[in-house]
């Protein structure tokens, strides 16, 4: 059996996206997100296309992680949401996973774990307010973390609108990220897709692309890179129907016909593209299903 509506993945969309992307990007890093299954995209074989032109992968969570790596993918990956528990901590260090270190109790799992970790990455709140230290507290949980036997350390941080540098509360969080980490001996990664394309002047020795690699723009970027929507969403016209002046048609009869057409039936609603083609068989829109 086969049915009319599909999502159709186009992976050559996603690595021109990522070399368009890296062209701009001089000595930086390139970090592409596949949490969330990839944003809908298929995490595995997103990862696997793309894991020889990229430096590293992100995930939000450990469970996304062994999943990669029990697919066979390599790559380093970073685990944005860092261990939910000592256990998670333990499988990073099996598999060779880069946790982001962002609570004090996952420091001191660290404590008798850390030693099995070739990187971690430490969270600092420089203003968005979600996960992370202070930045005063930066320099002692670095030590800290060293002490344990971690292999190396990277800071990050997250900026709340990098597509509006001109933005009091981007201006503060700049000011305290370059505080932080400017003239120390760690990399860096601050860098997110609006912030890449904008070319925002700040430390990020890695880049953070998620939203970007799959073709999403980010409004009110001045000069956005030339980005392939990796994903389409396809359906057709299942049945016709002739409704009568004055009936309505679908849950609530919200649609009233004005004049005699014959409404096209879809298998489910559809993109803007798909209802402008339905619209050419007069499609009422509302016999739609869900």
């Amino acid at each position: 059996m086969s049915r009319t509506t599909a999502v159709h993945i186009d992976l050559a969309a996603i690595s021109e996206n990522i070399r368009t992307l890296r062209g701009s990007l001089a000595a930086h890093r390139f970090m592409a997100v596949v949490k969330a299954d990839a944003f809908g995209h298929g995490a595995v074989q997103v990862a696997q296309h793309i894991e020889s032109i990229i430096d590293a992968l992100a995930v939000a969570f450990t469970e996304e992680a062994v999943a990669l790596r029990e697919a066979g993918v390599s790559a380093p990956l970073l685990i944005l949401e860092g261990p939910h528990t000592a256990s998670d901590l333990a499988l990073a260090g099996k598999l060779n996973l880069w946790p982001v270190i962002h609570s004090d109790e996952q420091i001191e799992w660290c404590k008798t774990l850390g030693a099995d970790l070739s990187q971690a990455w430490i969270k600092i709140d420089t203003g968005m307010h979600r996960l992370g230290f202070t930045a005063e507290r930066y320099a002692g949980i670095r030590d800290t973390l060293l002490s344990y036997g971690i292999g190396a350390i990277t800071a990050m941080s997250h900026l709340a609108s990098a597509e509006e540098p001109d933005n009091a509360l981007i201006q503060a969080q700049l000011q305290s990220w370059e505080q932080t980490v400017r003239g120390g001996q760690d990399t860096t990664s601050l860098h997110n897709s609006a912030a890449m394309q904008r070319g925002l002047s700040a430390s990020s020795d890695w880049v953070r692309v998620g939203y970007a690699v799959y073709g999403g723009q980010t409004k009110g970027l001045p000069n956005p890179a030339p980005l392939r929507p990796a994903m389409r969403f396809s359906s057709s016209v299942i049945a016709l129907r002739d409704v009568p002046t004055g009936e309505s048609v679908g849950y609530g009869g919200r649609w009233t016909a004005q004049r005699a057409r014959p409404p096209a039936g879809c298998t489910r609603r559809s993109s803007d593209r798909q209802r402008a083609r339905a619209r050419r068989r007069r499609c009422c829109g509302a016999c739609c299903r869900r």
